[in-house]
């Protein structure tokens, strides 16, 4: 109880209530550049090579949480329709799968 009142006063006062997540928006950096040979080159300051790893991270993990969505509404669909889900599912089907061998799950392209 003396949780859920706290939870009630913040919230009264404008502050964030207790278990609430919030999407935080991150500024868009620029991405590493390649060379002609392929490898990657660093940013001339080092605070710009962090904010390009932590937004390349970011995509990645949005990849994976976006694949991990199209698995579960693929393993429900399978289950619902039962034998009719070649056809039914097929979509779905075809949208995991492209997500799957896209490179990094299609979160940038690789050069």
């Amino acid at each position: 109880r003396r949780g859920q009142a706290g939870g009630r006063a913040a919230a009264q006062r404008g502050g964030a209530m207790e278990g609430v997540r919030t999407n935080r928006v991150f500024k868009q950096v620029p991405d590493f550049e390649t060379d002609e040979a392929g490898n990657v080159v660093p940013f001339p300051h080092p605070i710009d090579n962090l904010r390009a790893r932590q937004q390349r991270a970011r995509e990645d993990w949005i990849a994976i949480e976006k694949l991990g969505l199209v698995r579960r509404r693929l393993t429900r669909c399978y289950r619902e329709e039962g034998v009719n889900h070649y056809e039914n599912c097929k979509e779905i089907a075809e949208e995991y799968f492209k997500l799957v061998q896209a490179p990094n799950y299609g979160a940038r392209l690789v050069v």
